[in-house]
C-alpha cells in the first residue's frame, strides 16, 4: 500500500508499474540492506541520464512526472519499515533538504506510532464496549483522574435506579459512588475505611445491585463492574408452601440481611 500527496497523483496502473520494475529503483538494494537509516537521493547512487534510461522511469516516474527522489526508510516496529519519498522534476534536492529531512525522521516515525497506538487504543475501546453492553451486568469505564469514560446502558438504567442519578452517570458519578471509589484509591479520608476489594451493595425492594472496582495499575484507570440480583417478594416465596415468618426470612436473607 502507498499513501500519495496529491491524492490520487499515480494511477493504479501507475503503481502497478513500479511494483514491476521496483527492483531497478537506484535505491531499492540500499533499502532491502540498510532500511536507508539515512535520507538518500537517487543522484547519490545514479546519474540522472541514466535513471531516465531506466525501464522503472520510463514506465513509472516519467508518466507521473518525477525524476528526482529525496528517501528515507521509517523503523516503525520490529517488523515493518515503511520509506518515505519525497518527489521533484529537474532540480534536485539540496543538502539542507536531506538535513531538514534527517531532523524530522524521529518525529514522524514517533507521529506514526502514536498514530498507530491511538487507533489500537480505539478498536480496543470499542471492542470493549461492544462486550460489556452484550453482557448481562453494566460497567462504567473511569480514567486516571476519575473521569467518566464509558457508561454502557445497562449500567445507567442502574445508576437512575439505585442512586437516582439524573443522567444516568454520563456527565458525573452520584456522589454516593464517587465517595466509595475514593475510599478504594485512596483519594478521600474516610473514617471508617472500607475493606480492600469489598463490593458496594445497594438493595431496593426488588433487587441488590453490587458494583465491584478494578483498577489497571499500568494505565491508571478504573472499570466499576456492576451485577444486579432480582429478588421476588416474600408473598411469592408464600405461595410455595412456606408460613408467611418462612418466606419473610428467606426473603431478607436473599437480599443480604441477617436475622438478629
Amino acid at each position: 500500500q502507498n499513501w500519495q500527496m496529491p491524492v490520487n497523483s499515480a494511477t493504479p496502473k501507475d503503481v502497478e508499474s513500479f511494483g514491476r520494475y521496483a527492483h531497478e529503483h537506484p535505491l531499492f538494494t540500499a533499502f532491502i540492506e540498510t532500511g536507508l537509516p539515512e535520507p538518500r537521493k537517487t543522484t547519490d547512487f545514479i546519474s540522472t541520464q541514466r535513471f531516465q534510461r531506466l525501464g522503472i522511469y520510463n514506465e513509472f516516474f516519467r508518466p507521473v512526472g518525477t525524476d528526482r527522489q529525496l528517501l528515507t526508510g521509517l523503523p516503525v516496529s520490529s517488523t515493518l519499515t515503511l520509506v518515505l519519498s519525497l518527489n521533484r522534476r529537474k532540480r534536485d534536492f539540496t543538502e539542507s533538504s536531506r538535513d531538514l529531512l534527517t531532523m524530522l525522521r524521529p518525529h514522524l516515525i514517533a507521529a506514526y506510532q502514536n498514530a498507530e497506538a491511538f487507533s489500537l487504543l480505539n478498536l480496543q475501546c470499542t471492542q470493549l464496549e461492544v462486550a460489556l453492553e452484550d453482557s448481562a451486568g453494566g460497567a462504567i469505564l473511569l480514567d486516571a483522574e476519575g473521569q467518566v469514560r464509558l457508561v454502557t446502558a445497562q449500567a445507567r438504567r442502574w445508576l437512575v435506579g439505585y442512586f437516582d442519578s439524573p443522567h444516568g452517570g454520563a456527565r458525573e458519578l452520584p456522589e454516593e459512588l464517587a465517595a466509595w471509589i475514593a475510599h478504594h484509591t485512596d483519594k478521600g479520608s474516610p473514617d471508617t475505611p472500607l475493606a480492600p476489594g469489598s463490593p458496594l451493595e445497594k438493595v431496593r425492594p426488588r433487587g441488590r445491585l453490587q458494583v465491584r472496582l478494578l483498577s489497571d495499575d499500568l494505565t491508571g484507570c478504573f472499570i466499576l463492574l456492576m451485577q444486579e440480583d432480582i429478588a421476588i417478594s416474600a408473598r411469592e416465596i408464600e405461595t410455595l408452601g412456606l408460613t408467611k415468618r418462612q418466606a419473610e426470612i428467606l426473603y431478607w436473607v436473599a437480599l443480604g440481611k441477617t436475622q438478629s
